[in-house]
This record gives C-alpha cells, structure tokens and sequence, in this order.
C-alpha cells in the first residue's frame, strides 16, 4: 500500500518538510487516523517491528500492539478519542514490540494527540528501541535483586520502582506493599513528614548531604522492630533531566550490636580509648579518657581529635594521620611510646599510647587509640631517676639488700667508704664484712633486732674498711614492702661520722667534766620540772618548779627570749645550804615556740662564805679603829683644854709668859687638827661599816 501520510496532509495544507524529518527520525514514529488505521510508518519503524511500510499502512494499529491487547485495543483508543482520560497519552512507558519475525524486542512509548477544530484526532506514536537498554536494566537489576544488601529505587516522584528480596528481608515488606508507593513509608517516622521536601531539594539542586556518603540508620520494620542498616545513597541524572535515585542499605544490625558490645566493654576498660572516623574526628571517647582529659564525652565526639593532642602538633596532625592513611610508614601505629597529656584544666599528665587502624572493605580507615595513664609511673621514674643520681653521686653510702640481708646494690660511695668493690660486696651480708672487734655488740643486736621486726631505724656503729682502718658511720635502714605488705628489701644510707663521733666523744668528755662542777637543771615551757645534773643531784633529789625559783616577772622575762642572770639560793630539800650564780635562757621548737627553760650555775656558796668570813673581820678591825680614833680625839680635847689654860696662865705671866703662850698657840692649833682627822677617819669607818652591811644584805 502506498504511504499517503504526505500526500494527506500536504493536501490539508501542511508542509511536507516536518514529515521528511520524520521520515529520517532515528526512533520509530506512527501515526493513525481516525479509523485507527497507520497513515505514517518510517524506516526507524521498519527496523523496529520487521515490516516493510507498505505492510502496515492503511492496516489497524492494533497488528502492531501485542496479541493479548489487540481485541481491545480499539475500544482504548476510541474511549480517549471521543473524551476519555489521557492514561497513556502525554505519557512514556516501555512496551514490547512483537516482531514480524516473532522475535520480541523493547520500546519507550512516547503517545502523542492532535486534535483540529472540526476533524478527528490524530495519534502519533514515538518508540525509541529500548531493547539492549533494558536488557542492560534487566541484568542490572537481577543483578541487585541477588545482592546481599538491600536495594530500593525511586523515580522522578519518590515512589519506589525497585525493592530486591535483600530489601524484602530487611523491612519484613513483600515487594508488591512497597514498589508504586512513596519512599517515606521506608524511612523513621520522625523524618517522614519532611522526606519528600528534603529529597527534593537536593532533586533541584541542593548540596549533598547524604548522596555520595555513607552512614548508619534506623530501619524501622513492618512488624515494628528496629534494625539498623548502613545506608549509601546514589543519584543518576537522566537524560531527559530527571534524576533516580538508588539506596544501598547493608544490615549492620548484628555488626552495631558487636560494636555497641565492644563499646561497652572499651567503656569499661581502665584505660583511656578514642576511635577516629575517616575524617579524624572522634567517634568513641570513654569514661577513663573523660577521667585522663578532663573533657566530658560531649565535648569532644565530633571533634577533630587534634583537640587532645599537644599543642606543638596540632597544626600537622591532620597532615601526618592522612599521610598514613593513604600508604604512609606506620611511624605509631602498632606501637608504643609516652605522651604528654593536655587536660582540660591545663595541666600534663603522661599516657602510654597504643595505636592500632583496622582498613574497612570500603577502603576507609579507622583508628583506635588506647592510652593508660602513666602518670604516676612516669613521676616515679624521674623519682627514681634523681634518687639514683643522689645514689650515684653523693658521698654516703647506699646498700641495698634483699629481704634475707644479702647485698644487692652498693654505690659508688659505699666502695670509696670501705674500698670493696661492688662485685665483691653483692650476696654477701654488710656486718660480716664491716664489723670487727671493736664494734659494740649490744649495738649490733639492736641493729639486728630491728632487722627481725621490719622496722626502720637508726644508729652509729663502729666498721672497719677493707685494710682494716675502724671508722664510725651513721646508718639509717628502711624496709620496702610490696603491695602485700612483705618486706622484699631493706635500703641503708650509711655517712662517715668519725671526725665527728671524735668531736663530739671530745665534748661529751669536756661536757662531763664540766657537769660535775657546774649546776644544770630544765624545765618545760610550763614551768613544770624536766631534769638536773650529777652535780644538782648530789645536793639532793628535789627539782623544784620554775616559779619556785624566779620571780612571776622573771620568768615572763626569760619566755620572752631574754637571758637573765641570778644569784639564788637552791632548794635542796635537805637543809643544805647551796647558794648558786645562774643563767636562764630558753630553746625554741622547729615553730620558734618556746620548748624549754634550761638553767647553768656555779657553785657560789664557798665564795659567799668568805666573803661572810672576811666581812666580819672587816668589822671587828672597824671598830677597834673607831675605838682608837675615839680615843685620840678624847686626847684631842684634852689638850686643847689643856693649851688654853697654858695660855690664859701666860697672859698673867706677861711679858715673862709670852714664850708659854706661843707653845700654848701651837698645842691648840695641833690638837684642832689632831681632832679633825679623827673626825675624817671616824666618817670614813661609818662609810665602810655601811657597806659591809649591804654586803652582808646582799649575801
């Protein structure tokens, strides 16, 4: 038959052109009258369906259309044509094409209606060959329907096109529940009100939050259970400008459950753990890392975990984990080594880090990071580090023994100390091979008695070198238990105290000499008695209180710190007589408070007696003086008497008495001052006699 679509619609009044392109058109194009019958049917048609064009036009379309709708079909097209809906016009859907051949290919139907005022409705038919494209879907999608995870498509409206048995599994729905309904009823009901804007959204252009990433949600199944799967979410831009989404869910369930256990179990660890994500930031952050850092958990998941780092290395820390990440030397990883840790308040403390990264199937790479605190360890060495410096280096001797007594450690000092090498002095016994024959033995049972209880100690003892030279040392010795309380070693710093031990046997000799003829007694800042001498104790076993022997103000005085100085007379409690010349001071405790009052005297009551004795010869000598002086001046008197007379007798002599009264001048003159110095010495005695009294009073 011959095509008279041209020459139709030229007739119309139409151009021809529209139709030569058409005609050339690379998918296949049909159109149909009124009657239905194929007016236009171009080479791309041909090709499609087998049949030349002149086999088909003027034919009903339904010789073109599968054989189940053919009885059909023209009830269809005449239902839309006299007004029905347009279900398929307007539309694109794939159809089969059953060849002339028999073979069955594939198209996309794309249905076109021209309807002019006055004339029927005119089909056009658009059937781009679709047939590897959906073998290619097809064997994509048998594909994913045997996958282990599950698979959801959507189309241009969110509504589900594909859901394989994985999917099935995964929400409890059967396919047929889920596939032509919208997306949301797959998704947590908290997000479905908000799902088809927030997908749309990215549809028209919006930034990828989800597509292209990759993270783990909540499935929430038919039969209300929850699973949780990890969700990948791709988008393919169509031609035609639509875009498709895919949704890969793999179920974790099983996997979170193991995760969350270990989480569990690492929350519980006693030492800090901190896992990273691909970006470095932190994902997991136990009690004992709060407790190292001093961060709560919330301040720190989410965070680059350069904020734990020291400072120095933050800049480059991101740089040095990637570097790793992506093939770099494992520097860290699957070792250990110290780190300062910069808590929250700005203190350090130390951690042992252990790194470990676990490489997931997806290529990312997840680091754990367990860090124990050290910090105490970390003080103890340097403890340990200076007090072996001190060891080393000083002058005193250190043993160390076990807890049997056999040497285990001597330093430097102890070999210069006794000139035995510490090969030679290690498992042997320290007093066999520093004790002799002078060594007191009552101290050596006291050294070893203390040895027997576990306690510590000190004392002097007398050794002997390895020549044999004695020296005196001082030795502190203390045990070191274990955790148990069982002593596993006694350590011994011993000094060399022999110029002192024979400073101070000097002066404890000059001491005791001392003591016996000196008066020492103490009292308490109280005033409450302590102790007194040899010499004090000779004189009687009464220590009185402190207020006996002073005065209210004089002990005040010497409280306050001063030195005071006095002549007393000490109760002996035995009607002794022992008169003392004294000086109070006062000694002060570690605080500058006043410990005790301690008293030094001399024996002062020999001196007191002579000078009793001599006092009383004094007198007496004074007084025989007086009587002497009294004496001369009764002769004094009387002869001044006696030269008046002379010379009242020489006036009545007269000029033969001038001579007598001359002498008589003289007599009188040298009895004025005969009595004059009697009366100088007589005051001069009175003088010394009063102070003979006060003496006497003072003594």
């Amino acid at each position: 038959m011959k095509d008279l679509t041209i020459e139709a619609h030229a007739a119309q009044g139409d151009t021809s052109e529209i139709f030569q392109v058409l005609h050339q058109a690379m998918d296949a194009v049909v159109m149909i009258d009124e009657f239905n019958n194929v007016t236009f049917f171009n080479p791309a048609a041909e090709r499609l369906w087998g049949y030349s064009s002149a086999e088909v036009i003027g034919q009903n379309v339904k010789m073109l259309v599968p054989k189940v709708m053919q009885p059909q079909h023209d009830s269809w097209v005449d239902a839309n044509r006299d007004g029905g809906p347009d279900k398929i016009v307007g539309t694109s859907r794939e159809v089969e094409i059953h060849r002339k051949d028999g073979g069955l290919r594939w198209a996309s139907l794309s249905l076109s209606k021209v309807v002019s005022e006055g004339r029927p409705a005119i089909y056009t038919a658009f059937m781009k060959d679709v047939t590897e494209e959906k073998a290619a879907r097809e064997l994509m999608k048998a594909t994913l329907e045997q996958t282990i995870d599950a698979v959801v498509m959507l189309d241009q409206a969110n509504h589900v096109t594909f859901f394989n048995e994985a999917a099935e599994t995964l929400w409890g729905y059967h396919r047929d529940e889920v596939i032509g309904q919208n997306v949301k009823m797959l998704v947590p009901p908290e997000m479905r009100s908000n799902h088809d804007s927030w997908v749309d959204r990215h549809r028209n252009g919006g930034e990828d939050r989800i597509v292209g990433t990759s993270r783990e949600v909540p499935v929430h199944k038919k039969d209300g259970s929850v699973a949780y799967g990890s969700l990948s979410l791709s988008c393919v831009k169509l031609p035609d400008g639509t875009s498709q989404y895919t949704a890969f869910v793999k179920d974790v369930t099983e996997e979170k459950a193991a995760r969350e256990l270990m989480k569990a179990t690492l929350e519980q660890t006693i030492d800090a753990v901190v896992m990273l994500d691909q970006a470095n930031h932190v994902t997991f952050f136990n009690e004992a890392a709060e407790t190292l850092w001093g961060y709560h958990r919330d301040e720190v998941i989410g965070q680059n975990v350069k904020m734990l780092v020291p400072p120095e290395m933050r800049s480059n820390h991101d740089s040095w984990v990637d570097r790793h990440r992506n093939g770099g030397e494992d520097r860290i990883v699957g070792t250990s080594r110290e780190v300062p840790i910069h808590r929250k308040d700005r203190s350090v403390a130390h951690g042992s880090l252990s790194l470990s990264c676990v490489k997931l199937p997806d290529g990312a790479s997840h680091y754990t990071a367990f860090i124990k605190d050290v910090t105490e360890e970390v003080a103890q060495r340097e403890q340990f580090r200076l007090l072996s410096l001190v060891a080393n280096e000083t002058d005193n001797s250190v043993i160390i023994t076990d807890k049997d007594g056999l040497i285990v450690f001597v330093n430097p000092g102890f070999e210069r100390l006794t000139g035995i090498s510490a090969r030679d002095a290690k498992g042997k016994k320290p007093g066999r091979m520093l004790q002799g024959p002078a060594t007191d033995k009552q101290t050596v049972a006291r050294i070893r008695q203390k040895l027997d209880s576990g306690e510590a100690f000190y004392e002097e003892i007398l050794n002997y070198s390895k020549k044999g030279d004695p020296y005196w040392i001082s030795l502190a010795i203390n045990p070191v238990r274990d955790k148990n309380g069982r002593i596993e070693y006694f350590v011994s710093v011993q000094a060399n105290v022999t110029e002192t031990r024979q400073k101070s046997m000097n002066f404890d000799a000059k001491l005791s000499a001392i003591s016996d003829a000196t008066a020492i007694a103490e009292w308490s800042h109280a005033g409450a008695p302590l102790e007194t001498n040899a010499f004090l104790n000779s004189h009687g076993n009464r220590l009185p209180r402190l207020g006996e022997v002073l005065s209210d103000a004089d002990v005040k005085s010497v409280l306050d710190g001063k030195t005071l100085s006095r002549e007393l007379s000490w109760p002996t409690g035995t009607g002794e007589e022992l008169w003392l010349d004294a000086i109070f001071s006062c000694t002060r405790d570690m605080e500058a408070k006043v410990d005790r009052v301690i008293m030094c005297a001399n024996d002062a009551t020999l001196r007191r007696e002579a000078t009793a004795r001599s006092s009383e010869a004094m007198g007496n000598m004074l007084s025989s003086i007086t009587n002497l002086v009294e004496s001369i001046g009764g002769v004094a008197k009387q002869t001044n008497l006696l030269s008046v007379n002379a010379t009242i007798e020489a006036a009545r002599a007269g000029d033969a008495g001038k001579g007598f009264g001359v002498v008589a001048t003289e007599i009188r003159s040298l009895a004025s001052r005969v009595g004059d110095a009697a009366t100088q010495i007589d005051q001069l005695i009175s003088e010394g006699q009063d102070a003979l009294h006060k003496l006497k009073d003072n003594n």
